[in-house]
């Protein structure tokens, strides 16, 4: 599956669960995602990534305030019991 395909199939996600479970949103939230990537990227390739991210999801969700933070998965385990990290509700995607 290439990224293309993911982002999109994350946004579609997206979207039903706040048809789903609505009572979490509101008007005004801004939306924080951390998004863990399998294997390694650098710095040049988390930034076009994050940018293709956020483009994708503003063609959905215009005027929403959003913030995407990108963590290969070795850094992640490590940052685990971070307690930043305790309330995620994760959405799993594998490519």
């Amino acid at each position: 599956m290439n990224p293309a395909n993911i982002v999109d199939d994350l946004i579609r996600d997206i979207k039903e669960r706040l048809t789903l479970d609505g009572k979490n949103f509101e008007e005004e939230s801004d939306w924080d995602f951390l998004i863990i990537v399998k294997g390694n990227l650098d710095l040049k390739g988390k930034r076009e990534l994050r940018h293709k991210i956020y483009r994708r999801f503003h063609d959905y969700f215009l005027f929403v305030l959003v913030d995407i933070i990108l963590k290969d998965e070795q850094s992640f385990v490590k940052s685990r019991l971070d307690p930043l990290y305790s309330s995620i509700s994760p959405l799993f995607y594998s490519a």
